[in-house]
């Protein structure tokens, strides 16, 4: 519709200015006195020239009296037009008479010629200003890619690419002013300060929960949706969260770079790393409210909160038998197909459970550690510990179902049990 527009325009423009210079043919025929103090011919010619020029819109090129031409104007200045027409008051010559007719005409030349003299960009659109048009004519250099000198990465403009850059220089000038922690980018700082802030601007639509970031929202939504965006190129396993497929891409790559300071064991998570850290620290956060007892991760205390609750959701499907945690079900499981995937290095003998592996291998180191405070004996395990430790309190918390027979070891009751079953293994 604009471009319409301007080519209409453009056509008045065009047929007004050859009705000027129509009448102004037929006034040289008349005699105007030199001493009336009237303009002379050349004179009034330039006139209706400057105010043709200052008709046209900014940046469009007119032919002069001389040939020359407006001028786009510089940014923040007003739009001059560089013009020298020959202004001369009083008689003139047949000579000059005659080159005045001359450019005459060739004003008429130019005007048939002005489509060709304006710029494409300039052709089908028109401005008021000229700082209207410095504002288009950065729509066409929008375009224009930036690239990055270290690693050759492009981009659309050039604040991208700053920021990037931050990435290269380790430069992090914006800074926390309630802990000094500092930040390459100003929306990370924001995000930050929302800690400080106690600020949850960002509610979940399904739950009601909010989230300082919006990328903490996003992140929670696919709890909601079950979108597992990101693949493992390796195996096909899929996760929510990229840090999750970066952990898990470590276990072909056998990367484990966070290494314990006190043991120096290795981890392929910082969390697994974290949660490592708690058996030096004997740090346990997570306690019970019903009993007090606390544990030093969360996974643990989730299943501890299930002997009071009584849940029991993992089930074996062989027997049908009921656990509180996934691990538990695991360990049962390997009744059913016998297997035994932890073997001795030393004699070969292998367990369906790591912990009797452990156990056993005491055998071969003899290493008893657990020992009991009342008669200073020694065991390679915690269970046998415990067992030992009835003989001292005299419980015997094991009892016959059939005669109330009690035993202080799950084995001697079931032993005892085959008098009533008549069982001869």
């Amino acid at each position: 519709m604009i471009i319409e527009l301007s080519r209409i325009l453009y056509f008045l423009f065009r047929v007004f200015f050859q009705l000027i210079v129509e009448n102004n043919s037929c006034l040289d025929s008349l005699s105007i006195p030199a001493g009336d103090g009237a303009l002379t011919k050349n004179h009034e010619k330039s006139l209706q020239l400057e105010g043709l020029e200052q008709m046209a819109p900014c940046g469009m090129f007119l032919g002069g009296s001389e040939g020359h031409v407006s001028q786009i104007c510089e940014q923040g200045e007003t739009c001059k037009s560089q013009r020298s027409p020959d202004r001369h008051q009083g008689n003139h010559s047949e000579k000059e008479q005659g080159e005045s007719s001359h450019r005459s005409g060739g004003v008429k030349g130019n005007i048939e010629t002005i489509q060709q003299k304006i710029p494409l960009d300039q052709a089908h659109s028109s401005y008021n200003d000229c700082a209207t048009l410095i504002e288009h004519q950065r729509i066409h250099t929008m375009g224009q890619t930036f690239y990055c000198s270290d690693c050759g990465k492009s981009f659309r403009g050039r604040t991208h690419l700053l920021n990037h850059m931050t990435i290269h220089t380790g430069e992090k000038p914006f800074s926390c002013s309630d802990c000094g922690k500092s930040y390459c980018r100003r929306s990370y700082l924001v995000i930050h300060k929302r800690i400080h802030t106690g600020e949850k601007s960002f509610i979940c639509s399904d739950c009601g929960k909010s989230f300082r970031g919006r990328t903490h929202l996003l992140n929670h939504m696919t709890i909601h949706t079950g979108e597992k965006p990101f693949s493992c190129s390796d195996c096909g396993k899929s996760y929510c969260r990229r840090s999750y497929l970066v952990i898990h891409k470590r276990i072909h790559t056998g990367e484990k770079s966070f290494i314990c300071s006190d043991c120096g064991k290795s981890f392929r998570g910082r969390t697994h790393l974290l949660n490592h850290m708690t058996i030096h620290t004997g740090e346990k956060p997570f306690s019970c409210s019903d009993c007090g007892k606390s544990y030093c991760r969360r996974s643990y205390l989730v299943i501890h909160k299930r002997i009071h609750t009584g849940e029991k959701s993992f089930i074996c499907s062989d027997c049908g038998k009921s656990f509180r945690g996934r691990t538990h079900l695991l360990n049962h499981m390997t009744i059913h197909t016998g297997e035994k995937p932890f073997s001795c290095s030393d004699c070969g003998k292998s367990y369906c459970r790591r912990s009797y592996l452990v156990i056993h291998k005491r055998i071969h180191t003899g290493e008893k550690s657990f020992i009991c405070s009342d008669c200073g004996k020694s065991f390679r395990g915690r269970t046998h510990l415990l067992n030992h430790m009835t003989i001292h309190t005299g419980e015997k918390p094991f009892s016959c179902s059939d005669c109330g027979k009690s035993y202080c070891r799950r084995s001697y009751l079931v032993i005892h049990k085959r008098i009533h079953t008549g069982e001869k293994p």
